[in-house]
């Protein structure tokens, strides 16, 4: 008996008690890893061997009628989940120190994962490790997020092209920004786009001058209460300064909190 069930993230295969079968169980995950690029399959094999000998011989004591349960699941970039679940009455894993036995076997497998351990009853392990992925694999994927970055930014160019809702410069190392209007939700992206820019090429200080801005709506707002965190913000000194502003707009910073961040000043009716 050999039972498999798989799809992209996980494979999972029950197989009856019978250490030939391990042979090909090994197959299955090495063709399962192989789709996801992986080319290196001594660790894998070594820790499969390890762990489904071990629910065989000492989860099940060697009785062939009872299964041992195979799951291998991707999680994150290279790592992998190995579960290995016997139908044995389980043993009190706290008291392993990995030495002679059946612990010696395990010590290989703790050797060569990031974490092993066991549910309560001891008749499962679970192992996460990381496996290398071909070169090939790794380059194709390099190229793939550098199309994507390009494409993004290609994006974000365009978008600061078409709007334009905001004119900004540099004056005595302090960076203004103009808004030409109301700042709403549908100006808010090249806001954001821009303040971002910004901060990425190491500009600390920052104005905005209100003098075209009569209203600020709650997705526009947001960027506000963001934009001192981006900064760490920590003394009046490094807050941004917020000029011409309309008493409305200093109500709502005051309503906020936010006048706490910024400040504020050459109010206007």
């Amino acid at each position: 008996m050999l039972s498999v069930t798989e799809n992209n993230e996980q494979l999972k295969i029950k197989i009856l008690s019978k250490k030939e079968k391990i042979n090909k169980v090994i197959k299955q995950c090495n063709d399962f890893l192989a789709k996801r690029g992986i080319s290196d399959f001594v660790v894998i094999e070594k820790i499969l061997k390890e762990l489904i000998e071990n629910a065989i011989i000492h989860g099940n004591k060697g009785e062939e009628k009872k299964k041992v349960t195979i799951g291998l699941k991707f999680v994150e970039d290279n790592k992998y989940k190995i579960e290995v679940q016997n139908q044995g009455s389980g043993f009190d894993h706290k008291l392993l120190e990995f030495n002679d036995g059946v612990q010696s076997g395990l010590s290989l497998v703790k050797s060569l994962s990031e974490e092993l351990s066991f549910t309560p009853k001891g008749t499962k392990v679970n192992v996460i490790v990381t496996l290398n992925k071909s070169e090939e694999k790794n380059k194709i994927e390099k190229e793939k997020i550098e199309e994507e970055s390009i494409k993004e930014k290609n994006i974000e160019e365009e978008i600061m092209q078409e709007t334009n809702e905001f004119e900004n410069f540099e004056e005595n190392g302090v960076v203004v920004i103009v808004p030409k209007g109301d700042i709403v939700s549908a100006k808010a992206n090249e806001l954001r786009l821009l303040l971002t820019e910004e901060i990425k090429n190491g500009k600390k200080l920052f104005k905005f001058d209100f003098s075209n801005v009569e209203d600020i709506d709650s997705p526009a707002l947001s960027l506000f209460i963001i934009l001192p965190k981006m900064l760490k913000v920590e003394t009046e000194e490094n807050r941004p300064e917020i000029i011409n502003s309309t008493q409305k707009i200093t109500n709502l910073f005051n309503y906020t909190n936010l006048n706490k961040f910024y400040n504020i000043s050459g109010k206007r009716g």
